[in-house]
């Protein structure tokens, strides 16, 4: 090879640095409140948490701006429950305006109402839905709150009926038995992408001892990823609570930019990379 002949990178190559320095994903964690109280909740949430923090409905406006100028795809409305967030249909509409090409909401399920669905149905938006059991009784027993199975296949089916995205998580907090069943029932149902998890030992998931270190996230939070808190506080991905990495006041800009963000993507690259 003649000398300062210039080695072109494997396609994975570039798509792994472009993942490592850019905006693929961004979560928008709308609301610390939520309708139920699971057991193992990463976030804390609850009925008892308030409905608004720092974020402002323009604040959100202008996260999701900076999102879509940055070439960002993919956006997922979270929480808390975000559903009892008051204008996430807006939200919605600004995000399909915008241009996302895709749009998902993370919901338990338990409280999507007609207006709501009117919109996810005009926006074409995913729904990501969380269960944990096929025995209603089992599943109730983690979210704390009675009916909320009943509730949560109630809005699987109308997903199902009016044909939008539709994806299925379930953690293994039940025994295997239940985790089993739960994805052989939506399954059944029609429900194609199931997907499973272990209890991430943060926020309640840890008990009285959570780990707060890259060794508790999936693996995948270095691949374009971030989240924006709904104090304005902007993580590398929902599990990674414990590293801040810039604000909403800063903007999304700043954060892609900043060390600390560079510093965790490349340590969980690089834990991925040994594993596989």
């Amino acid at each position: 090879m003649q000398s300062g002949a210039v080695v072109d990178k494997t396609a994975a190559d570039r798509t792994a640095e472009s993942l490592l320095r850019g905006l693929d994903s961004i979560s928008l964690e709308l609301t610390g409140k939520c309708n139920l109280s699971c057991v193992h909740c990463y976030a804390l949430s609850s009925p008892q948490e308030p409905l608004h923090d720092r974020m402002t409905f323009d604040d959100w406006i202008r996260m999701l701006r900076e999102a879509a100028a940055l070439g960002c795809g993919t956006v997922r409305l979270i929480g808390g429950e975000p559903t009892v967030h008051p204008r996430l249909a807006e939200l919605m509409v600004a995000a399909k305006e915008l241009g996302f090409g895709n749009i998902f909401l993370y919901t338990n399920g338990t409280h999507l109402f007609e207006q709501l669905r009117q919109t996810m149905v005009e926006c074409g938006v995913g729904l990501a839905f969380s269960l944990y059991a096929a025995n209603p009784e089992v599943h109730d027993a983690i979210t704390l709150v009675r009916g909320s199975f009943a509730r949560t296949m109630d809005s699987i089916r109308w997903t199902i009926h009016a044909k939008l995205k539709i994806q299925v998580s379930i953690t293994r907090i039940a025994d295997r038995a239940e985790v089993e069943a739960a994805a052989a029932l939506v399954r059944k149902m029609g429900v194609s992408v199931v997907s499973f998890d272990r209890v991430r030992r943060i926020g309640r998931g840890g008990g009285c001892s959570p780990r707060e270190n890259v060794k508790e996230l999936c693996g995948n939070c270095w691949r374009g990823k971030l989240c924006v808190s709904s104090n304005g506080i902007i993580y590398p991905c929902v599990f990674s609570r414990f590293l801040p990495v810039g604000s909403a006041a800063e903007g999304i800009k700043a954060a892609l930019a900043g060390s600390a963000l560079r510093s965790f993507r490349e340590e969980v690259y690089a834990m991925t990379e040994r594993i596989t």
